[in-house]
């Protein structure tokens, strides 16, 4: 150990005597000076860098060092979020904050952490005093009036990560300016305070920390089911057939069974795949706890579906806030059957139909443009065309929940109704209850639309066919991989398409060009319009080929790892069949690489 002191730069040696300094968890520390003995440049990693506070909050490593999650940097990030809420709120003493935490390794240390921070500063504490779905967070913070809620989590993330999400007094993830404003406080409070680690007698006293957890169950299930049960209770008890459920190793199941309950699900009507039903940090089954990744995450829930008979599967993931669905292809086909895995672009167009149609029947005097549905800038325009047809308003955001979790309570403000707001990453809202994605409400709308789809005699896959005929086609490639490249590569690619949309692609003529960093969409005529907000998108019309249809092309680099992302889909008109767009979709994703991303000139290597 002292041959590796010698060996450290004086930064490097700096940095790993404040760390030590500072620390105060024996298991961290250790970790810390093994370290310096076998690994020096991931000590250097470690130490030189810091994690980013940004609108998703912290994500990262569990690990030692001032890039990672642990008890330090912990205590650092509480400090320097309450440093930024006392400046925010004068009343901050008057008022409380939420903080809840999954099933990860250091979650439920981590919230006291939290808590203990905020209560020594004389601040309410609602602490949940068990594992909750993340959604239980936005959803207390309206219901309680809190000033702001934490959530101990990272969500889909493997076992090794963890996380810290932030939301602000009106229940939707924080965005700027508070996230640089927290950022800032952090840095300015990177010293412990004298009690920041003494949480050793923090206990639920029903004054200064308090545990809201029967509360909000109880008022999480009534909104919920108020808002979003469209059958009865007599119509979901007679659901003609089962659904297989998976937590994911995560928080999900005793929430899920509950509000399914609570919707008039017979007891039955849930199977939950078993080695996956309760919290395991491990998360022993799967590779990743990412129901996302489709088939492969889901073998264990095909296995037993096939075994019990069940049409289609629900998953979570660990903190309960995505879905992913799944329904059997040939129900008499023999085990293994082959399933079919549903995009969140293909979910959306079912749970936004289904959320819409059945709010206009239970609502019918409600004028149609007070109706509202939010979509991601990277996520399918299904739901443009249904409002469209339906006389509802649709809202595009810039990409993640916090920009539809804020547009929803501005909407919500104005005396509007929310009705459903969705990502193409499997992030469902149904209806206002909470301003973000919620997998558990998710779970039992769904629910209620596999009763009312199978109690037709159909499928879902069909509903979801009926869907795209009536309102267009809205086509996805195929197969459409981001391209990995390195960090310097990522800022010379964006310039060229600003300068190659000028000459597109000969088959296709080019309705606007949106620039998101630059904050304009260009159109041929000229007209050029400024809007707020990195990502670059182009529509397009296909010339010749699909009277009209429309496609479009959204590129964007990844936040945390240099990866060119890209999105494209391909929309017909009622009526006209999927085919001919399959084909023109194709031959774009071919003008894509070839006339605008070239990735040999910028160095960039598809991820099979």
């Amino acid at each position: 150990f002292l041959q590796a002191m010698q060996n450290m730069d004086s930064k490097l040696k700096l940095a790993f005597d404040e760390y030590i300094l500072l620390e105060q968890n024996v298991t961290f520390r250790n970790e810390l000076i093994n370290l310096a003995q076998s690994s020096p440049a991931d000590l250097a990693k470690r130490l030189l860098n810091r994690m980013e506070f940004g609108t998703a909050g912290l994500r990262a490593r569990i690990g030692a060092g001032f890039a990672c999650m642990n008890d330090l940097t912990l205590v650092q990030t509480g400090q320097g979020l309450f440093s930024y809420m006392q400046a925010q709120f004068p009343d901050l003493t008057k008022r409380s904050i939420v903080v809840g935490f999954d099933g990860r390794h250091h979650s439920d240390r981590w919230a006291r952490l939290t808590a203990n921070i905020f209560r020594r500063k004389g601040v309410k504490v609602y602490l949940y005093s068990a594992v909750t779905p993340t959604p239980f967070v936005p959803f207390a913070i309206r219901r309680l009036g809190a000033a702001a809620g934490v959530m101990v989590t990272a969500s889909h993330n493997p076992k090794e990560d963890n996380g810290y999400k932030v939301y602000w007094d009106n229940g939707a993830q924080i965005k700027s300016p508070h996230d640089r404003g927290i950022a800032d406080a952090i840095i300015a409070n990177l010293k412990p305070w004298e009690f920041s680690y003494d949480f050793d007698d923090l206990k639920h006293d029903g004054d200064q920390v308090v545990d809201p957890l029967a509360e909000m169950q109880a008022a999480y299930y009534e909104a919920q089911t108020e808002q979003l049960r469209y059958n009865g209770t007599q119509a979901n008890s007679a659901c003609p057939v089962r659904v297989v459920y998976t937590a994911m190793h995560g928080v999900g199941t005793r929430y899920v069974t509950s509000l399914m309950s609570s919707f008039g699900f017979p007891d039955n009507f849930l199977i939950s795949v078993p080695e996956q039903a309760w919290p395991d940090p491990e998360f022993p089954t799967v590779r990743f706890p990412n129901p996302e990744e489709g088939r492969s995450c889901l073998d264990l829930a095909c296995r037993l579906a096939d075994k019990e008979g069940c049409p289609v599967i629900l998953a979570n993931d660990p903190d309960a806030d995505r879905l992913a669905v799944a329904e059997v292809v040939d129900a008499g086909a023999s085990a293994p059957r082959p399933w079919r895995v549903f995009t969140g672009n293909e979910t959306a167009a079912l749970l936004g139909w289904w959320c819409l149609t059945s709010f206009k029947r239970r609502h019918p005097q409600m004028p149609a443009e007070s109706q509202h549905m939010l979509f991601s800038t990277v996520s399918s325009r299904i739901l443009a065309a249904l409002a469209r047809r339906e006389g509802a308003q649709v809202h595009e955001t810039l990409t993640g929940f916090k920009y539809m979790g804020n547009e929803a309570h501005r909407l919500l403000g104005a005396g509007q109704q929310v009705v459903f707001a969705f990502e193409e990453a499997i992030g469902f809202m149904c209806g206002s209850a909470v301003l973000d994605k919620d997998g558990v409400s998710a779970a039992a709308v769904c629910a209620e639309l596999v009763n009312r789809v199978y109690s037709e005699g159909k499928t879902l896959a069909a509903k979801l066919a009926e869907i795209y005929a009536e309102y267009g086609w809205h086509l996805p490639p195929r197969q459409c991989l981001p391209l990995c490249g390195t960090r310097p590569t990522l800022p010379s690619c964006l310039p060229s398409l600003r300068i190659d949309h000028a000459d597109p692609p000969k088959a296709y003529d080019v309705l606007s060009v949106r620039d998101v960093s630059l904050g304009f969409r260009f159109r041929p005529t000229g007209q050029a319009l400024r809007f707020p907000g990195k990502l670059w998108r182009r529509d397009a019309h296909p010339v010749g080929v699909t009277d009209g249809a429309t496609a479009t092309v959204t590129l964007r680099t990844s936040g945390t790892e240099p990866k060119l992302k890209w999105y494209s889909e391909i929309v017909g008109s009622p009526g006209c069949g999927p085919e001919p767009l399959r084909h023109q979709l194709d031959h774009l994703i071919r003008c894509v690489h070839q006339h605008l991303v070239r990735p040999e000139l910028h160095g960039f290597k598809r991820m099979d």
